[in-house]
């Protein structure tokens, strides 16, 4: 039996980052989040603090947001599009 092609696929590091911190937040909550992530001391108690809970729902949302197809990340290239007549902004100094 032959292994499944392997996926060219690649995760953007936003949702790489998002998810990683997810795995550290489900540590934390469950009271086991000696090393959780590579220098992490370890840490009691099983609540985030307020800036870990907003991050939290913030790498929520991203996460639901790429899943649902409603963001995509660019592959880092630019798009410069022609300055309009008339235009006196950025794009048209930079022509």
């Amino acid at each position: 039996m032959q292994n499944p092609p392997q996926s060219e696929c690649v995760i953007p590091g936003k949702i790489q980052a998002a998810q990683t911190f997810l795995y550290y937040c489900q540590a934390v909550e469950s009271n086991n989040a000696c090393g959780a992530l590579p220098g992490d001391a370890p840490r009691a108690g099983g609540e985030l603090s307020s800036l870990e809970n907003v991050t939290k729902n913030a790498a929520l949302d991203l996460l639901r947001n790429y899943f649902n197809g409603e963001i995509d990340f660019a592959d880092g290239r630019e798009v410069k599009k022609k300055p309009e007549e008339g235009d006196t902004g950025e794009l048209a100094k930079a022509k």
